[in-house]
């Protein structure tokens, strides 16, 4: 299993939902940046996932549990570059942090060797969750990037087939387009030959993304994100613009979600607006620190 048991005692959905109203009224009142003061990004984000994860009902862990599994799949890929840079004390605290089970944050620890823990992994992984299957072969043959990139993709393509609301389904269909649009972006501002990796699931179908792709259509495939989205404004640039339009129309669908107090769509519109949070604030660590004052403009809008 890759999450955390669930706890055995939860709240009454009631109190956890007001909470929850609480704690999003915070990232409105901060503009979607810094609902975390004193911590980093993703100290807050993972402080803010474990809050939500240890006080969901039954039903609820059940409905969200595709989504947080995606999430947990983030924390893996980030634990094994730390583990590759044999930064021990941030692998700890990401590790600590992380809704990963105990068995799995032991293995980063006990394991030296970077290709033994990729076949520790796959081994206490695979058999429940089929996605991950190869890992080793992979890593062999593609290296620590090619690992990742199965993890990224086998747990989103898990997550297509898990969800069960609307909201989560919606989520999901809208994360597909937008790895598959950016993995078009970069493979024709890499050079790269070679079709691009497109997944299915999404609401644009792989076909016609392969037909721009083939053709460098770029102007077509920025209108394509701008008709996604359905944000309003000029066509985007760049890959960095079609992102933060696509972002920004998955928050407005999470937002729509979140309009039912008592509906699911609540509690993964408040996660949706977390992660939002944590990467505005890490945009702006980046950007201050590069002293690029231009910055506020490129911001989603949690």
């Amino acid at each position: 299993m890759l999450l955390q048991p669930q706890p055995e005692f939860a709240p009454p959905l009631d109190f956890l939902l007001a909470r929850v109203r609480y704690r999003r009224a915070l990232i409105d009142v901060t503009g979607g940046q810094d609902p975390w003061p004193g911590q980093s990004s993703e100290e807050g984000l993972q402080r803010a996932l474990q809050w939500l994860f240890q006080r969901l009902p039954v039903a609820s862990y059940r409905q969200l549990q595709p989504y947080f599994e995606l999430l947990s799949g983030r924390s893996l890929v980030m634990a094994l570059r730390l583990h590759r840079a044999e930064t021990e004390d941030a692998l700890r605290r990401l590790l600590q942090q992380s809704l990963l089970q105990r068995d799995i944050r032991d293995l980063f620890l006990q394991t030296e060797a970077p290709d033994k823990l990729v076949l520790r992994l796959e081994a206490a992984l695979a058999p429940e969750y089929p996605e991950l299957r190869g890992l080793m072969a992979i890593y062999t043959d593609q290296g620590p990037g090619g690992v990742e990139e199965q993890i990224a993709a086998g747990l989103l393509r898990r997550a297509r087939l898990k969800a069960r609301t609307a909201a989560l389904q919606a989520l999901v269909a809208r994360l597909v387009d937008l790895r598959n649009i950016l993995s078009v972006g970069k493979y024709w501002r890499w050079q790269v030959a070679q079709e691009p990796p497109l997944a299915k699931g999404g609401r644009v179908a792989p076909e016609r993304l392969r037909r721009l792709w083939s053709v460098r259509d770029e102007a077509g495939l920025a209108q394509l994100v701008v008709r996604l989205a359905r944000q309003p404004g000029p066509l985007p640039q760049d890959a960095r613009d079609m992102e933060l339009c696509l972002l920004r129309g998955v928050t407005a669908e999470m937002r729509r979600f979140g309009k039912d107090p008592l509906g699911p769509g609540f509690l993964l519109d408040y996660l949706w607006r977390c992660q939002v949070a944590a990467r505005n604030r890490a945009l702006t660590s980046r950007q201050a620190a590069r002293l690029e004052p231009f910055f506020d403009e490129l911001k989603v809008t949690a």
